[in-house]
């Protein structure tokens, strides 16, 4: 017990020592439930950001998408299970859109078939850890997803972008990954708009 205990804490120590804070584009720590960010994109030739759109079988607007008409797209709020204030790299998240649908927020991953795994909007809360990590890339990030979690180990995949249509859609995979900066959102309160 004592040896799984040491155990532990070692973990956490490397975890902590190896982690990096993430700023936004002012520099500014990012914060652990708190503050509203927009995610923009640093890459893949897009000027728009992450919002949602109802596409192929939705109901209503719930997939994430990046289009380049978006502006600065709806704004996120991280959510990780430790108890800091911010957000550093490793971490595993929650990610929620700042809207005033709340019951259409929480980010997970669902199967759609041709297109894989599929960032979605969920109608419940996540209270769990969460399966999402950012990654610093250069001045940059990108988002992990925890695919699979076994006994032997955790499967990671990158998020990205596959386009269908006029959607760019935010995927997991692996390769070309879907690389932002965060940049935060002040003033008014974002209204949840349906982008067809």
């Amino acid at each position: 017990m004592r040896t799984t205990l040491f155990g532990l804490c070692f973990l956490l120590f490397v975890y902590k020592a190896t982690s990096v804070s993430i700023v936004d584009t002012d520099n500014e720590l990012v914060g652990n439930q708190e503050g509203a960010y927009y995610l923009i994109p640093a890459s893949n030739g897009l000027s728009g950001a992450i919002g949602v759109a109802t596409v192929g079988n939705d109901s209503s607007p719930q997939t994430s998408v990046v289009l380049d008409t978006l502006g600065n797209g709806l704004p996120v709020r991280f959510a990780s299970f430790w108890i800091d204030s911010t957000i550093s790299t490793g971490r595993l998240l929650n990610i929620r859109f700042v809207t005033s649908a709340p019951e259409l927020e929480w980010w997970e991953v669902e199967e759609e078939f041709p297109i894989g795994w599929t960032v979605k909007l969920s109608k419940t809360a996540i209270m769990t850890m969460g399966r999402f990590r950012i990654e610093a890339v250069k001045d940059s990030y990108k988002f992990m997803y925890e695919h699979e979690r076994t006994e032997t180990g955790v499967t990671m995949a990158e998020l990205g972008l596959v386009r269908t249509g006029v959607h760019y859609r935010l995927v997991a995979k692996n390769g070309d990954p879907f690389i932002f900066k965060i940049k935060k959102a002040t003033g008014g309160n974002p209204r949840f708009k349906s982008i067809v």
